[in-house]
């Protein structure tokens, strides 16, 4: 007689970058292990193509996780480590003041996903030449492989389209090549705006409180996935 079989609840997220509605399961002790084991390899490469083996896993609806915007697989993963170990995560953080840690309690269903107002992904390069862009995903970062950022990489990975006054260049029909020649011509006044629109990235950010041993009570924002756990 075989054993019976544990049904999982049903999870749902919004995606930030496109309002898509997601649903998803919790992990198991099994996928939570191989979590663990890439954090202890220390290995950047090893944690983030565990979080896609962990996504790729949980998710009901079909979503190729490479295509996702960055910002997109870190809301996921904390939502997800939420609901399969515990919405509360113990951290250490720093006091600017006073150099000294103090372990504080992040709420993972209270984090935000904080948008720049107004921007563009159509930036003008000349009169009339112009690239439209897309925010870096899952798979740019992926293959970076490491917590450096090799901007030539990254910036081409982000170019989806190509234009010419009424004439379009489809990135896909050019090689890796060609697109970086292009990205090598650009002078710094046009890589300037680029850039603008890598910093209007959103980013995943949450708050959190703290009594310094002075007695002081302080308020401190923690951004980014690698800081949440």
């Amino acid at each position: 007689m075989p054993l019976p079989k544990i049904n999982q609840p049903i999870h749902q997220l919004t995606l930030p970058s496109n309002g898509k509605v997601i649903h998803f399961r919790p992990f198991t002790v099994r996928e939570e292990k191989l979590l663990l084991m890439a954090q202890e390899s220390g290995e950047q490469k090893d944690v983030i193509n565990t979080y896609k083996q962990l996504i790729n896993n949980c998710c009901i609806d079909p979503v190729d996780v490479d295509k996702l915007a960055s910002f997109d697989i870190e809301y996921f993963f904390i939502s997800l480590r939420a609901k399969s170990v515990s919405n509360i995560a113990k951290i250490l953080i720093t006091d600017q003041d006073d150099k000294e840690q103090y372990e504080v309690e992040v709420n993972l269903d209270k984090v935000e996903v904080v948008k720049k107002p107004n921007v563009s992904n159509n930036i003008s390069l000349t009169d009339t030449i112009g690239v439209i862009l897309q925010y870096p995903t899952f798979e740019s970062i992926a293959a970076q492989g490491s917590d450096k950022v090799d901007t030539l990489t990254i910036l081409r990975n982000c170019i989806t389209q190509i234009y010419d006054g009424e004439e379009v260049f489809d990135v896909a029909n050019y090689t890796t090549k060609e697109l970086d020649e292009f990205v090598l011509s650009l002078n710094t006044h046009q890589m300037e705006k680029i850039r603008e629109f890598f910093e209007s990235i959103p980013k995943i950010v949450a708050k959190v409180k703290y009594i310094t041993k002075a007695g002081v009570v302080k308020e401190m924002t923690i951004e980014g996935i690698n800081n949440f756990f």
